[in-house]
């Protein structure tokens, strides 16, 4: 193991299997228990897909946490490509600007940035949404993450990183 390498044994894991429409399933279908994240995952999330009574309509949620997280890795599995899936529906997010006393105004190589909030308001007709990807043609750059989901409810900060023109 190396300096950036952490042990993330005992961490809690938890898998829950959701219907596209954002319902989760029963509590049947939840697993959870304390794991090494690396060595398990793999193996929770085949045998959870094998419990699959309908694939193209069902997903599942891996979430992580440990101590030494300061927030829980969330990791989702399909059990078809996205064109199979059947009742997935469109989504309305919300994307609001932070505050700059809240978000660092440059990175460390004096870049500019701006900080968003991506959201999944929750209301009746909330859906999860899959695969985000945010854009902008007015100042090149690139998004800290980008291609990521959301279901009912959670919100995500993105820092968008402007480049210098040369």
């Amino acid at each position: 193991m190396n300096d950036k390498q952490v042990n993330y044994t005992g961490g809690a894991y938890k898998i829950e299997t959701f219907r596209y429409d954002g319902k989760s399933l029963d509590d049947h279908k939840t697993i959870s228990g304390k794991a090494d994240l690396m060595a398990q995952s793999s193996m929770m999330l085949h045998e959870s897909a094998e419990k699959s009574e309908s694939p193209q309509s069902e997903f599942l949620r891996l979430t992580f946490e440990h101590e030494l997280l300061p927030t829980p890795i969330e990791r989702y599995h399909f059990f078809t490509n996205m064109s199979s899936a059947k009742t997935i529906q469109p989504s309305h997010l919300d994307v609001k600007f932070i505050d700059v006393a809240n978000c660092n105004i440059t990175d460390a190589n004096g870049h500019p940035k701006t900080c968003l909030k991506v959201s999944n308001p929750l209301n009746e007709s909330s859906v999860p949404t899959f695969y985000v990807t945010l854009e902008t043609e007015s100042i090149s750059g690139f998004f800290t993450e980008n291609a990521f989901h959301l279901m009912p409810g959670q919100s995500k900060i993105i820092t968008h990183v402007a480049k210098h023109s040369a």
